[in-house]
């Protein structure tokens, strides 16, 4: 059995594609990851974060982003003879990562836009909804005919 932490869990939605991860994201994830990991593989334990997660990561909104001016893949200077890109700098979990490209994130979008009651994808607020999160809602609309039915 694995510990995960809270920094574990966001650099993974990261690297997954979510550039936004609000609470409902972090917490229907988590959720979701108790309730499908049938053998146990992780168990989350709170962690303080990184310092390349307190530098490069925003907590301060409802939101949880990387910094303005960064992304994942931007390259930093941690010392005169290394230069990493930033996605390198925070406790990423490989087994973690790997687990969670096999999840049905359509049923969590869904799930996370019915708690904000959007019912159409133009009601999403990029605040809150990652480009990842707003293309799967536009193809759940697509595919259910203009309105969003949420799946429940």
């Amino acid at each position: 059995m694995e510990e995960i932490s809270f920094e574990m869990l966001v650099s993974a939605l990261f690297n997954l594609g979510f550039d936004i991860i609000d609470p409902v994201l972090f917490i229907y994830t988590l959720g979701k990851l108790s309730i499908e990991d049938r053998e146990h593989e992780f168990i989350y334990g709170p962690q303080n974060t990184s310092i390349g997660f307190n530098k490069y990561v925003d907590c301060s909104g409802i939101a949880i982003k990387i910094r303005d001016g960064y992304t994942l893949d931007t390259y930093i200077r941690i010392s005169d003879s290394k230069v990493i890109p930033v996605k390198k700098t925070l406790f990423n979990n490989k087994k973690l990562v790997s687990y969670l490209e096999n999840f049905d994130f359509d049923e969590i979008v869904s799930k996370k836009a019915e708690a904000y009651g959007i019912e159409n994808v133009d009601e999403a607020s990029r605040e809150i909804f990652s480009e990842k999160e707003i293309i799967m809602l536009k193809r759940l609309q697509k595919y259910q005919n203009k309105k969003l039915k949420l799946v429940k």
